[in-house]
């Protein structure tokens, strides 16, 4: 049993910490995707797309 419940303590401790920061991750990538389309024009941000996923 000292065993398992070490086990399952891990794992909690790891959803604890990366779920935050998948979630900061995503909130900073999606900000960042905003600001770029505000400031800079159409043109610029297809290229971007273009060479992110390309």
């Amino acid at each position: 049993m000292p065993f398992f419940n070490n086990i399952s303590f891990f794992i909690i401790t790891i959803c604890t910490i990366t779920i935050p920061l998948i979630n900061f991750i995503t909130i900073f990538y999606i900000f960042i995707f905003i600001f770029h389309i505000s400031f800079f024009n159409k043109i610029s941000f297809f290229i971007v797309v273009i060479t992110f996923f390309t």
